[in-house]
């Protein structure tokens, strides 16, 4: 990782336009599920599929543009037990082995991988007995099996198994346990193989309780401190083993309602975060979209570090159709690339072309320095960065969220309520407001703890690098590269309201995501562009549609059209 972008082997970018690859929906690839899996109906799981079938969907992914698979460290589950590759200080072979072959065949497809090192606490060796018993004796051999991990950390049971076992509140802060952790990196980091894995991560949505915790589903507040302490020294214990290789974090799915990622990146220090966002668990305000929130949290999380999305999907899959998660998945990527992350990565929301038409038209650049120049405007985030965190400080008895809406704090182990006080506090709203007012305008700029690095401090300035002016029913959001391109989105827009219903029946707003209207479209330069080149993409056409040298405008007609545009 170089400044803005990931670098392939001889030094130009490498784009992660990914999804999750440990499981998929069985239609992709024409077959039929076979056995259910805990992970939902007519999925498939990587680790039980012949490599016919694996190369069907690494086939129907390169089809689609994809160039990443984000990948956990599972194999087998019983009931709150999964498979991982940490048997308690030593690699899981067996399954590793499975993960290679995986990835040495995605490479043929031009595929690479965002690994996941750790399985979730709660579900490991260390903190489950089943998970122990049940994989422990099934993946080591004898002699490893005779031999104590650690003194103190073994308890015996009644069959004489030395079975693993601390409980989650000691996972963080537990010696035995953080030697452990790293004997198995020791192990595991020498052998990923450098041409398949792009970067690893610790483990999925640090911070919060999975289904199959004693306390599921739920923020762990209680123990912010020692994960966070856990994060750094597993961070700096990687970069020590593998320099090069990029290290992230991910979030829950919740924006910035959960735990605080600015907060999280200046005190674990990884290489990117890995923002993960849902629009029915990141709050909603109306006339905001999904996309519009989603680009909003990853600039506030960049303002202490690089970032990009590891988990975007509209989960109401019931709502959604195929033409609506193709725009959200368009405006994913193009929001996220031009706001300074790498690249991109889905839950199982689908791009349906939309990833291999930005491979596409960056591959367009190949030569250019694309490193995202810095924007004249900062907006200072100090004191809104303080409120969000006084909300996990000073939480409060009663929720806060409107009826209808989630909060995973209704289950916390205190009962006291900080997500809702985040989303009803001001801070959260003021930031997705700004974010709004900006592809408004088409001003770039950043969320910013450093104001006096910037010589603009108000949205509502004049951006001195606009290289076209927002047209009237678009959206519009810019780029400005190192080496002199520019590089517009053009997001013809219309709010649209999802609408679920309360038990009584009636109507409630439960996000937004965009539609589309018909508007007469002029493409206008400013002074910045007018001696530029400009090449023009229609994304509905999927591919170049103009090129202007000198002329001020461009007259595009009556269209409901999105577009980017390339000057240089």
């Amino acid at each position: 990782m170089n400044n803005t972008f990931f670098k392939d082997g001889q030094g130009g970018i490498y784009l992660p336009l990914g999804i999750f690859g440990c499981y998929f929906p069985a239609d992709i690839i024409g077959e039929e599920p076979g056995m259910p899996t805990r992970h939902g109906a007519g999925l498939l799981q990587y680790h039980r599929l012949t490599k016919a079938q694996w190369r069907k969907f690494f086939s129907w992914l390169q089809k689609q543009g994809y160039t990443a698979l984000r990948m956990f460290p599972r194999g087998e589950s019983i009931g709150s037990a999964w498979e991982g590759l940490d048997l308690g200080g030593r690699l899981n072979r067996t399954l590793f082995g499975t993960l290679t072959s995986y990835m040495e065949i995605a490479r043929e497809y031009g595929i690479r991988f965002q690994l996941c090192l750790f399985t979730q606490p709660e579900c490991s060796v260390y903190c489950n007995r089943l998970t122990a018993m049940a994989f422990g004796p099934r993946r080591l051999s004898a002699a490893e099996l005779a031999s104590p991990m650690s003194d103190g950390y073994i308890d015996e049971t009644g069959e004489g198994d030395r079975v693993p076992f601390v409980p989650y509140e000691r996972y963080f802060s537990d010696p035995a346990v953080r030697r452990l952790n790293k004997s198995y990196l020791d192990e595991l980091i020498p052998l990923l193989p450098s041409d398949d894995v792009f970067t690893v991560e610790l483990y999925n949505e640090i911070g919060w309780s999975s289904p199959n915790a004693l306390i599921p589903n739920a923020f762990r507040w209680e123990y912010k401190n020692d994960i966070i302490d856990w994060c750094a020294d597993m961070v700096s214990h990687i970069k020590r083993l593998a320099p090069g290789l990029p290290v992230c974090v991910s979030n829950p799915g919740v924006s910035l309602l959960g735990h605080d990622p600015a907060e999280w990146q200046m005190k674990i220090k990884p290489d990117f975060y890995s923002v993960h966002n849902y629009p029915d668990c990141c709050g909603y305000f109306p006339g905001l979209d999904y996309a519009l929130m989603s680009d909003a949290a990853l600039k506030y999380t960049m303002s202490a570090g690089p970032a990009m999305y590891g988990e975007w999907q509209c989960l109401n899959r019931g709502e959604i159709s195929r033409h609506d998660e193709g725009l959200l998945a368009r405006d994913m990527v193009w929001l996220s690339l031009l706001s300074g992350a790498p690249g991109t990565v889905s839950w199982l929301g689908q791009s349906w072309g939309e990833y291999g038409s930005a491979a596409r038209i960056c591959a367009s650049l190949a030569g250019h320095n694309l490193d995202r120049r810095p924007p004249a405007i900062g907006i200072d985030i100090s004191d809104m960065h303080k409120t969000l965190l006084g909300c996990e400080e000073n939480p409060d008895e009663e929720c806060s969220m409107p009826p209808g809406y989630w909060c995973p704090d209704t289950g916390a182990p205190d009962k006291m309520h900080r997500f809702c006080k985040k989303f009803a506090g001001g801070a959260y709203e003021r930031l997705m407001r700004t974010e709004q007012a900006s592809l408004e305008s088409g001003a770039d700029f950043d969320f910013t703890f450093e104001p006096d690095k910037y010589p603009l401090n108000d949205i509502a300035s004049a951006d001195p690098s606009l290289p076209v002016e927002a047209p009237p029913g678009y959206h519009l959001k810019y780029m400005a590269a190192q080496g002199g391109v520019y590089i517009a989105y053009l997001r013809n827009y219309v709010n649209m309201p999802v609408v679920g219903h309360h038990e009584d029946g009636t109507p409630f707003e439960m996000f937004a995501l965009r539609d589309r209207r018909p508007v007469p479209l002029k493409i206008m330069r400013t002074a910045v562009s007018e001696t530029m080149k400009l090449d023009i993409f229609d994304l509905d056409k999927r591919g170049f549609v103009a090129e202007c040298i000198t002329t001020k405008s461009y007259d595009a007609g009556v269209t409901s059209h999105d577009f980017v545009l390339i000057f240089k």
